[in-house]
């Protein structure tokens, strides 16, 4: 039989192991995205889009990102710290972030909107982060009668690499298309008619535009579909249904103790 001081101090051992090896797995691996205002985009003051390393930059429940702000980004953000994670958060372009997810380098991507092909490898999360409605923007002096996607039919229609547009668009055989990398090229390229009409996000277009003070009026077709977007992690992940979960309830708290509307108030109205 141990001594009982010797018994004290193992059982004091064990608790201290059982405890720090419970904190260290409150911790999410995370990417998202840049240039999607109001939802996920960078600081004014922030130059460098290789942002934060290999290890992500941790963001512990209590504190901001260094680099990244906007709606979706903070309701993720107080979703897990409601559950107490620390967030490793790496910022790329979408296309970048999405490959990294598919190549298991991370265990969660948002704001991701779901389609049949993403939903064959993903995990969604129940509860969303944001929403957003497809449209196309076309120049204002068009003539263009709109009698649904079919409308566009041999037209080349902008579209941002690697953005889902839903299964109506992706159904679509007709319309041209040309992928762009950045928002303000694709209305460039409509201005300069290289683009018969750009096909976006309005939420995130509109604040593009009002944000570079852009003079140049759009004429916008009636949305065509719209998508929520979700934590996401691919179905392989160990571990990925209780990530989402947390998340959920995380989600579920703070809508529930006000925190959510003041996110809203702050970056929707």
């Amino acid at each position: 039989m141990l001594p009982k001081r010797l018994a004290q101090t193992l059982l004091i051992t064990i608790l201290l192991t059982v405890f720090s090896a419970e904190a260290a797995e409150k911790a999410v691996n995370v990417t998202t995205l840049y240039g999607y205002p109001p939802y996920c985009f960078l600081r004014a003051d922030i130059q460098d889009r290789h942002l934060t390393g290999e290890q992500g930059e941790p963001v512990e429940p209590g504190t901001d990102s260094t680099v990244l702000q906007g709606y979706s980004w903070e309701i993720f953000r107080e979703s897990f710290h409601e559950m107490g994670y620390t967030i490793h958060l790496t910022v790329y372009p979408w296309a970048r972030a999405l490959a990294m997810t598919k190549a298991k380098k991370f265990d969660i991507l948002f704001p991701t909107g779901k389609n049949s092909q993403r939903e064959k490898i993903f995990h969604y999360s129940g509860e969303a982060i944001n929403r957003v409605n497809f449209l196309v923007y076309l120049p204002a002096d068009s003539k263009l009668r709109w009698d649904g996607l079919r409308s566009l039919s041999g037209l080349s229609i902008g579209i941002m690499r690697d953005f889902n547009y839903g299964d109506q668009w992706a159904a679509q055989e007709d319309i041209g298309t040309y992928e762009v990398n950045t928002i303000l090229q694709g209305f460039m390229m409509l201005d300069r008619k290289r683009l018969d009409g750009f096909a976006g996000y309005e939420q995130i277009w509109d604040y593009a535009l009002k944000k570079i003070g852009s003079k140049t009026q759009y004429r916008k077709l009636p949305p065509f579909e719209y998508t929520e977007e979700y934590a996401v992690g691919l179905k392989s992940t160990p571990g990925i249904e209780g990530l989402l979960r947390d998340f959920d309830i995380g989600r579920r708290r703070i809508e529930a103790s006000g925190i959510e509307e003041k996110i809203s108030r702050k970056w929707m109205d």
